[in-house]
C-alpha cells in the first residue's frame, strides 16, 4: 500500500512539472528578485516624512532610491518577470517586513529612463509617489495596499499591441508636499491579493477608461460617463481585465512583450 502511495504522489509531482497549465498555479521562481528582497530586508526604516504620513499610516518607512528602482527593474527582467508579477511579489515582502515603503516618482522616472521597457503596467507618467502599505488586520492572501499619487491628471494612451483603449488617471484630489512645497495631487488607489493560485489587483480607485474609436469619440462628444478598471487578476499565466474593456490576455506572463525588456 504504502508503494502505491509514493508512486501516485511521485506521478503527481511529474505532472506539476511539465504541465504548463499548472506551472503558474503557484508563483514563477523570482531567484534575482529575491536576492534584491533579501538586501532590502536589512535596510533600517526611517521618519516617515510628515507629509505622507497619511498615506503611509506609520512613523517609520523604507524609501526607496533610483539606484534601488534600477536594481528592481533589472532583477525583474533576469527573472523574465511581468511588472505585474513582480509588483505582487514586492508587496508580499512589505506583507512579510511590516513596514510601509515609498519612491518617489522620480527616482522611477530616472530609473526607467536607463532604457526599461516596462510592458503592461500601471501609467507611471507624472508621478510623484508610490507607497506600499501594509494592513495586518485585512484577510490572510491580503498583500499591501498600493497608493500612487500623480502630479496631474492625464489620459494615458497605451500602445495598441499592449492594450486597446486609453486609461484616464483622474483619482481623488489630494495634498502632499515636494521640496517643501506643498502640492496638489491625484490619487490612485489599489489592494494587492495573493493565494498563491491566482493574483488580485482590486478595489481599484481613479483610474478611468476610454474606448478607442466611434465608441471613444461618442464618449468624448455626448459626455458618456467612461468606466472604471474593477479589477485584475493573474491565473495560470493569463491576465483577465475587468474593466472598461473586458479581456483576457492568455500566456500574459510567457509573452515577451508584456515582461519587462531593455533596449
Amino acid at each position: 500500500m504504502s508503494y502505491l502511495i509514493y508512486r501516485l504522489i511521485s506521478c503527481v509531482l511529474l505532472a506539476a512539472v511539465l504541465s504548463p497549465t499548472l506551472s503558474f498555479a503557484v508563483e514563477p521562481s523570482s531567484p534575482h528578485l529575491n536576492v534584491f528582497l533579501s538586501d532590502l530586508g536589512t535596510r533600517r526604516p526611517e521618519t516617515t516624512p510628515i507629509a505622507l504620513m497619511p498615506y503611509l499610516e506609520d512613523s517609520l518607512a523604507i524609501q526607496l532610491s533610483q539606484h534601488d528602482m534600477e536594481v528592481l527593474l533589472t532583477a525583474t527582467l533576469d527573472d523574465s518577470l511581468t511588472l505585474l508579477r513582480a509588483t505582487v511579489l514586492f508587496a508580499g515582502w512589505v506583507k512579510i517586513r511590516g513596514i510601509p515603503v515609498f519612491v518617489k516618482g522620480k527616482a522611477v522616472k530616472e530609473a526607467v529612463q536607463k532604457g526599461y521597457v516596462l510592458g503592461l503596467t500601471f501609467p507611471l507618467d507624472h508621478l510623484a509617489y508610490i507607497c506600499f502599505v501594509p494592513n495586518p488586520s485585512m484577510a490572510e492572501d491580503f498583500q499591501a495596499h498600493i497608493q500612487l499619487i500623480y502630479t496631474q491628471q492625464y489620459t494615458y494612451p497605451f500602445d495598441k499591441d499592449i492594450f486597446n483603449a486609453n486609461v484616464l488617471i483622474q483619482g481623488q484630489e489630494v495634498t502632499y508636499e515636494e521640496n517643501n512645497n506643498r502640492q496638489t495631487g491625484y490619487l490612485v488607489t489599489t489592494d494587492v491579493y495573493d493565494n498563491h493560485k491566482r493574483v488580485l489587483y482590486t478595489n481599484i480607485q481613479g483610474i478611468l477608461g476610454q474606448k478607442r474609436g466611434v465608441l471613444g469619440f461618442l464618449q468624448k462628444v455626448f459626455f458618456f460617463v467612461p468606466k472604471t478598471l474593477n479589477g485584475l487578476e493573474l491565473t495560470q499565466g493569463d491576465l483577465i481585465i475587468d474593466a472598461f474593456i473586458n479581456q483576457t490576455i492568455e500566456n500574459f506572463e510567457h509573452e515577451p512583450r508584456y515582461r519587462v525588456t531593455r533596449r
